[in-house]
Order: structure tokens, then C-alpha cells, then sequence
């Protein structure tokens, strides 16, 4: 009997979980000319279908001698929207973690003043070793991280279930000695119906009625193993 009933739960929880899906690679990038606004655009997807989708604009300049790039002019399309953030590879991307004001928000929903955001060495991947690497443009392997949130819906802004992340990098271009004056997209994820994604992976967090599903079965599960 004890059984059938944690079987039942487990299946129960699983359907509940069922329709997240996670997809790489699903963020589109234009930029050199194919944006629409600015110099650099990314384009999220909406659907696991990725038919319908919103945009975050932006322009970047990387300083030759500090060697820490800004991104500035930023704005997103005036439909669903998105929410943009700085993230780290690891972290994990909830909107508990975002209300709490655990992230630096690029653009995202209410009143917003910035303008413009400096990617601190911090943020980077890969970043030279102070005394190791002495030269940091020299190397060309740091990239740095952006997390984002969308929904599909216009009625009352529905709150988003829509998490993803991209990771950029700045590289050098026509030339490996020039300063790293180009920016290109290495990776993507999308997590649909989802209650955040672990930056850098395909990883998806569990919505909280999932996670209290399952907490209910545990406890089903120990209160009938003490009547038994």
C-alpha cells in the first residue's frame, strides 16, 4: 500500500514538472549591421515552439586599457517585454533570487535609471590571474554572462515563467593583436514553464507548486509509515 501511494505521488509530481523544456542554443544574435536598434541584439523566444519572440537592445565598448567592457544604450521591445540581468555562471536564476535583488538588473520591469552597465572583472569568465596574466589582452577566452526572463501574454503582464541565459564574449577582430573590439554569442539556454534555470546549464529550477508536491508526498509517505 505504502507503495502505491509514494508511486502515485512521484507520478503526480513528475506530471507537474512535465512541461518544463529546456532548449539550447535558442537565443538568436544580430549584430554588425543586422540589429534592429542599436549596435547588438538579442532575440528570446516566447514559445518552445521559437516562433514568436522579443528582443533586448544594446551597444558595447570594450576600454583597451582597463580592459572592461560596457554595455550601454540599453532597451527591449514594448510588447511581452523581457528582463535582463548580470549574472555568473552557477547561479541560480529564480525570481525569488531576482525579487530579492540578488542580481544586477540591466533592464527589467518598474522605473529604471540605468543606462549603461560596466561588466566588472568579477562577472568575467576565465579572467586573467593578477600576477599570472599580465596582460589581459592577451587573452581572449573571458566571457561573461546575462540572465533573462520573459512570458507570453499581454493581460495584466503575466509573471514570467520564461528563464534563460547567454554568454557573451569579446574578441578581436580582423586582427588577434587588435584590442577585443567584436562581440559574438558562444551559447544560449531557454527553460519554458519554469521556475529559473542554473546559469550556464541546462538545468532548470523546479516551479514551487512542483517542489511542494513533492514535499507533501515525503510527508504523506513518513506520516503513513508511523500509523502503519
Amino acid at each position: 500500500m505504502r507503495l502505491a501511494i509514494l508511486l502515485a505521488l512521484v507520478l503526480t509530481a513528475a506530471q507537474a514538472g512535465a512541461a518544463t523544456v529546456v532548449i539550447p542554443d535558442s537565443v538568436d544574435f544580430y549584430t554588425d549591421g543586422q540589429a534592429q536598434i542599436g549596435s547588438h541584439q538579442l532575440a528570446v523566444y516566447q514559445e518552445s515552439t521559437l516562433n514568436d519572440h522579443t528582443s533586448f537592445f544594446f551597444d558595447s565598448e570594450f576600454d583597451p586599457l582597463t580592459s572592461i567592457p560596457v554595455l550601454k544604450n540599453l532597451g527591449v521591445n514594448l510588447d511581452e517585454g523581457s528582463d535582463w540581468y548580470l549574472v555568473r555562471k552557477g547561479d541560480s536564476f529564480t525570481p525569488q533570487a531576482i525579487a530579492s535583488g540578488t542580481f544586477l538588473r540591466l533592464v527589467g520591469p518598474g522605473p529604471t535609471s540605468i543606462t549603461s552597465a560596466t561588466i566588472d572583472p568579477s562577472y568575467w569568465s576565465n579572467w586573467p590571474i593578477p600576477g599570472v596574466d599580465p596582460f589581459p589582452l592577451q587573452n581572449w577566452q573571458t566571457s561573461f554572462y546575462l540572465g533573462f526572463a520573459t512570458s507570453l501574454g499581454f493581460e495584466d503582464f503575466p509573471e514570467r515563467d520564461i528563464y534563460g541565459w547567454v554568454e557573451l564574449q569579446f574578441y578581436p577582430y580582423p586582427f588577434p593583436s587588435l584590442p577585443p573590439n567584436r562581440l559574438r554569442l558562444l551559447g544560449s539556454a531557454t527553460a519554458f514553464d519554469s521556475g529559473g534555470i542554473v546559469i550556464g546549464s541546462l538545468q532548470a529550477v523546479p516551479e514551487p507548486s512542483s517542489l511542494l508536491i513533492a514535499a507533501m508526498g515525503l510527508l504523506a509517505c513518513g506520516c503513513r509509515r508511523r500509523t502503519a
